[in-house]
């Protein structure tokens, strides 16, 4: 959900800028939390895209933080949209590299699509935020999860290589056996376009 936001002139006169793609917070606690602090030392404008459905932070983060709802979750028109992606060149690749090694199964086959689709989303809606906000900034988009919203920032920086993207990586997001269909989609995505950090 986007907002207009009244930026002071001293963040607007700023140069470096972070995006942050978060989950929950500011919204729950969590080890972010802490490095918010470090973080703000280092950047003159915060932009904070969290997941949560929840509106009302339980802290202050100071007038350079922004907070932007974005919905992790797909609608049933883009679920339905997502089977479009299979002529895609990024999916098919993904195919090719997944099916060297793993056996076929459709479940797969949906998460690339879904996934895919999710990320392109979100690189999209990524790029409007950094033309309304960021205006001359010197940007760095930072994704705590290697998530289908890390796959965005991914896809976005391989159209704009003047942006520069890191993901973290923690354990669902790492190892594909702690996932009930025993696989993470666009891995090679996201290590060849991106720092990727664990």
């Amino acid at each position: 959900m986007e907002r207009n936001i009244k930026i002071s002139k001293s963040v607007i006169k700023s140069k470096k800028a972070l995006i942050l793609v978060s989950t929950v917070f500011p919204y729950v606690e969590t080890f972010l939390h802490t490095e918010i602090k470090f973080l703000r030392k280092k950047f003159d404008l915060i932009i904070i895209i969290s997941n949560h459905k929840k509106t009302n932070k339980n802290f202050s983060l100071g007038e350079e933080v922004i907070v932007l709802n974005y919905p992790y979750q797909l609608s049933k028109l883009n679920k339905i949209l997502s089977f479009s992606k299979i002529t895609s060149t990024v999916f098919w690749r993904e195919f090719l590299l997944t099916f060297k090694s793993k056996k076929f199964k459709l479940n797969i086959i949906k998460s690339m699509l879904t996934s895919l689709k999710r990320g392109e989303l979100f690189a999209k809606h990524l790029d409007k935020i950094i033309q309304q906000y960021t205006f001359k900034h010197d940007v760095l988009i930072y994704s705590y999860w290697a998530n289908d919203m890390a796959i965005g920032l991914a896809l976005l920086q391989k159209k704009n290589k003047k942006i520069k993207t890191i993901s973290r990586a923690h354990r669902f997001d790492l190892y594909e056996y702690v996932n009930e269909i025993n696989y993470l989609p666009y891995r090679s995505l996201l290590v060849n376009q991106e720092n990727l950090k664990n």
